[in-house]
């Protein structure tokens, strides 16, 4: 009798983070995609910037 009353009570908590899980709102995905666009364009702009090789001498 105390299992299934146990038993009964876990459906209850269960349904209930179930629905609340549900209702919570995902990430939304703009930003993450956003923020991956601006590192790629950053390392782009990185790649293409001329760049001076070192000499060896001081200036």
């Amino acid at each position: 009798m105390a299992n299934e009353k146990q038993r009964n009570a876990l459906l209850v908590i269960g349904k209930h983070l179930k629905s609340e899980l549900d209702r919570a709102t995902p990430e939304p995905k703009p930003d993450i995609e956003r923020a991956l666009r601006r590192l790629l364009e950053r390392d782009i702009a990185e790649r293409s910037r001329p760049h001076t090789r070192w000499s060896g001498k001081s200036k």
